[in-house]
């Protein structure tokens, strides 16, 4: 089988771990097999008075043995066996037996790992042929956000950026962000004692639910569906996931809601960033757009390249059910802020550490122009990258406000700057039009908010704090009346 391999006389064989464990089985294994040699990463403090091979840290081992080489973890600590595998992976060795505990691991070739782990430690060397390298181990990260599937459908976890709302409603929330929906938003906050009125949330569903009934009993039929879903969320999350939002992939490379916006907005306040959804097989196929995941990946590995968020695809699911980037966080309270207003900006510019993320999020939306100011080179080949894995298109990347042709109506300014290069930025011609900015400053820098002042933006409206390489970060939006 491709992927597997089975131990001959002429395979080099290592120890992985010199303490009572690796020379016990030692012992053992060099009666049977070519034994050249221990690896322990704390080689030159053990003793080898009492075995005959060398003993090697695992890079100088590499170096001296090559990567064609077996290694048998041999360790107490179970749970430090995958990490060795993972680290001897990334010195090139792909054939490694070790204990593999986590979920990470695809389930049939885990459980020929365990079953072949045990053969050894039971002295059961008949049975040890037919055995899984590291890299056949991994699950590919694109199956990671997958649930469960069949041949129709898939249910998996979904970035909240990707979903918006259904084609049909009507009164402009249509096809808008899930995160700006704020009918539903402002039912859950009435429903949560954070707000005294519910006037549109009643307007637009209780119509549309159909029911001849009073104010009063529709609310409380509504409240009851609320504090099922809390019930939910308190003692069962795992419901979400058999309860999942039915999706329908848009060619502007998002999903529209066909059903669950109730869910969705209960989820989204919750503070999740990922979130169960059912799609068609042939949509999962456009959303993990697999030209673009080759590219991606060749890179990646080629270059330990790392991105500034998890990317909305497949292969960069996060954890479900919790809180992700910070830029999520950003994006979801600007779009609150805004709420139906997001959709009337023609032209957006983002200065930030995100790649692109702001500029993206709005290219979805419709907008005219989205551009992002960078001028560091491997930052604008990652933005190029993320275009084509994410399928959107026509960002701008511009090295100097001078090259924009387009007017700003707003603008995300992320990046710590000093007073004079904001005063560069404010004053520059594209600018001139802003009406909207958010603005990431120190916590206690007034300095910033002075500048802002003086080019007409108002109070700001605090947004979130977060904490950044041990200084507190405060995020906000500034607006200004323009003539």
């Amino acid at each position: 089988m491709d992927g597997y391999y089975t131990i001959s006389e002429k395979d080099k064989m290592v120890i992985y771990g010199g303490g009572a464990l690796g020379k016990e089985r030692y012992r053992y294994l060099c009666n049977h097999y070519q034994v050249l040699a221990f690896f322990d990463k704390n080689a030159a403090s053990i003793s080898i008075e009492d075995i005959d091979i060398p003993m090697y840290t695992p890079q100088d081992g590499v170096k001296k043995l090559g990567t064609d080489i077996i290694v048998v973890v041999c360790i107490h600590n179970a749970y430090v066996h995958q990490e060795v595998a993972q680290y001897l992976y990334s010195l090139g060795v792909n054939k490694t037996i070790f204990l593999p505990m986590k979920d990470e691991y695809l389930s049939e070739p885990r459980m020929r790992m365990l079953k072949i782990y045990t053969y050894f430690c039971e002295h059961d060397l008949d049975k040890v042929r037919e055995i899984p390298c590291y890299s056949s181990l991994l699950r590919p990260p694109y199956l990671d956000c997958i649930i469960r599937s069949n041949s129709e459908y898939i249910v998996g976890w979904c970035p909240i950026e990707l979903l918006y709302t259904d084609k049909n409603w009507p009164g402009g929330n249509a096809d808008i962000p899930a995160a700006s929906f704020r009918i539903l938003a402002e039912g859950y906050e009435f429903f949560q004692g954070k707000t005294g009125k519910a006037d549109s949330f009643i307007q637009v569903y209780m119509p549309e639910d159909g029911h001849s009934e009073s104010v009063g009993d529709f609310l409380q039929r509504r409240f009851n569906t609320y504090l099922m879903l809390e019930k939910e969320w308190k003692e069962n999350q795992e419901y979400f996931k058999y309860a999942p939002i039915e999706v329908k992939w848009n060619e502007r490379a998002y999903f529209n809601v066909l059903d669950g916006h109730n869910r969705i907005c209960f989820l989204i306040d919750k503070g999740c960033r990922w979130i169960p959804v059912r799609m068609q097989r042939e949509d999962y196929k456009l959303w993990l757009n697999e030209p673009g995941c080759k590219t991606v990946c060749e890179k990646s590995c080629k270059r330990d390249r790392h991105y500034a968020y998890h990317l909305p695809h497949p292969l960069f699911r996060y954890e479900k059910i919790t809180q992700d980037d910070i830029c999520v966080d950003i994006l979801c309270k600007t779009f609150k802020y805004l709420s139906l207003k997001a959709k009337t900006i023609n032209c957006i510019l983002e200065i930030s550490e995100y790649e692109g993320y702001f500029a993206d999020n709005f290219l979805r939306m419709g907008v005219k122009q989205a551009i992002v100011l960078e001028t560091n080179e491997e930052i604008i080949d990652k933005i190029n990258d993320i275009q084509q894995l994410i399928q959107v298109r026509h960002l701008q990347i511009v090295r100097n406000l001078g090259q924009m042709e387009g007017k700003v109506e707003l603008a995300f300014l992320l990046k710590d700057m000093h007073e004079e290069d904001l005063e560069h930025i404010l004053d520059a011609d594209c600018m001139q039009s802003c009406k909207v900015l958010i603005h990431k400053a120190y916590g206690a820098d007034k300095e910033n908010q002075k500048m802002l002042r003086k080019h007409g933006y108002g109070e700001p409206h605090f947004l979130l704090r977060v904490v950044e390489e041990n200084e507190v970060r405060e995020v906000a939006v500034y607006s200004r009346m323009l003539n």
